[in-house]
């Protein structure tokens, strides 16, 4: 895989030492609509009119309600991201929420607690692991890293407002290192991760897909014959 961007992570030397494949390329730039609509006005999120299966925590719980969460999707993978915003001082960065991390056992409580849902969600809900929606999103996008959330907005439409659904993504990529993604990802598998990702999920391989089957009507026109008449009793 070759990468094309203006920015450096912590996997990018895997490129230089395996050589890296000429037929994938991996275009690490800011994101673009797909049209002129789905910009915000701050220009700095593009929102698809869609819906990921997995909702983010809210920040009603008192152990947590100074957090804001994104998903950090990687390879059709979920990640979650946090920051910490007190009030009356200033935010932190971004980082990964990791499995054995205070911030994650508050989401993940034992003894059947439930703090933010209805259910209780396991750690593999919010780390690694990845659904049909995060892969259909990667493949609209033709990106398989970046940031995104959840979101709603309501249209005023007679006799009542419509909800309509979106997914917001940033338009700037992460910076993986940054969040802290070294100390659980390393770089050897995040690449080979986001190299056959590329080749085989955003692009399909005609090597793993399956063969088109043809009808027996088809294979009997293709070799000059018509289905009006047997070629057995065909006239000379």
């Amino acid at each position: 895989m070759i990468i094309k961007s203006k920015f450096r992570d912590y996997y990018d030397y895997i490129e230089h030492i395996s050589g890296g494949d000429p037929k994938i390329v991996y275009l690490r730039n800011r994101l673009q609509p797909l049209e002129l609509a789905q910009v915000s006005h701050i220009h700095k999120n593009i929102r698809i009119q869609t819906l990921l299966s997995r909702q983010l925590p809210t920040n009603h719980c008192r152990e947590y309600k100074y957090h804001i969460f994104k998903w950090c999707i990687i390879a059709g993978k979920y990640y979650l991201i946090a920051q910490h915003c007190p009030v009356n001082e200033s935010r932190s960065k971004w980082f990964l929420v990791l499995p054995g991390s205070e911030l994650m056992l508050l989401l993940c409580p034992i003894a059947g607690r439930r703090i933010w849902a209805r259910r209780n969600y396991t750690i593999d809900y919010f780390f690694g692991t990845s659904d049909e929606s995060s892969i259909q999103l990667c493949r609209t996008l033709h990106q398989p890293v970046f940031l995104c959330m959840n979101d709603r907005d309501y249209i005023d439409a007679r006799p009542r407002k419509k909800k309509v659904d979106y997914v917001v993504i940033d338009c700037e990529l992460p910076i993986l290192q940054d969040l802290g993604f070294t100390s659980v990802y390393s770089a050897e598998i995040l690449y080979q991760d986001i190299a056959y990702f590329m080749s085989n999920t955003i692009y399909d391989n005609p090597d793993i897909k399956p063969p088109v089957e043809i009808s027996n009507d088809c294979k009997i026109e293709g070799h000059g014959f018509d289905m009006k008449q047997s070629f057995r009793h065909r006239r000379a």
